[in-house]
């Protein structure tokens, strides 16, 4: 009978420990979050460049993933993820980083809100730039870049929105300077532009809404 008994507290036993077993591997799941740390890697970080959504939903994926965001005022969102960007570049470290542009309608040509998702990689010695539009299933084609400029300034006239300008600028010249650039993209000769790409724009004293 004890033999009997001993048997039956042996398979309990182990049936209870399987069990529980069984259950902490489900609640750690559930614990660490699986799901929700990989629905959120979709839209993190420099992943968010592939998400397909509509402006409004970029805008705000986009300041829940700590991407760089620029509105009309300049950077509204993400300054430490830029700053840790440019602190990797300037020590010629490998690193990435995703800017999102976004542009309400009465600065587009149909009037709709507009995002632009900007993946900008630095591979140590060069910049590689992809742009798409948030709402578009087409594959951007990345550029090149041999430099990334720092511009600073004053506003160019009294009545500006801003009083001064910081603009980051891929070039393909170290010596070009903010005020060539734009004489370049003022010019009517075409042969007057020069390769450039803003992926940062911040303004100080702004003035406007």
């Amino acid at each position: 009978m004890r033999k009997s008994f001993c048997v039956l507290i042996l398979i309990l036993s182990i049936f209870l420990l399987f069990s529980c077993g069984t259950g902490n591997t489900s609640d750690s799941a559930r614990d660490t979050g699986t799901e929700t740390a990989s629905e959120t890697k979709k839209t993190y970080g420099p992943a968010l460049f592939y998400e397909v959504c509509s402006a409004e939903k970029a805008l705000e994926l986009s300041v829940g993933s700590n991407a760089v965001v620029f509105e009309e005022r300049g950077c509204t969102s993400g300054q430490e993820t830029w700053d840790a960007f440019i602190g990797s570049v300037d020590k010629k470290i490998p690193a990435s980083v995703l800017c999102s542009f976004y542009y309400p309608g009465k600065f587009t040509d149909d009037g709709m809100n507009k995002c632009f998702f900007y993946l900008l990689e630095f591979d140590g010695n060069e910049f590689n730039l992809s742009i798409r539009e948030s709402d578009s299933e087409e594959k951007a084609t990345p550029a090149t870049f041999g430099y990334l400029r720092h511009y600073t300034g004053d506003a160019p006239t009294p009545d500006a929105l801003y009083s001064s300008y910081e603009y980051y600028v891929l070039t393909d010249d170290p010596n070009v300077t903010w005020e060539d650039i734009w004489r370049g993209m003022a010019s009517s000769f075409s042969g007057d532009f020069i390769s450039h790409s803003m992926v940062y724009k911040n303004y100080s004293g702004w003035k406007g809404n």
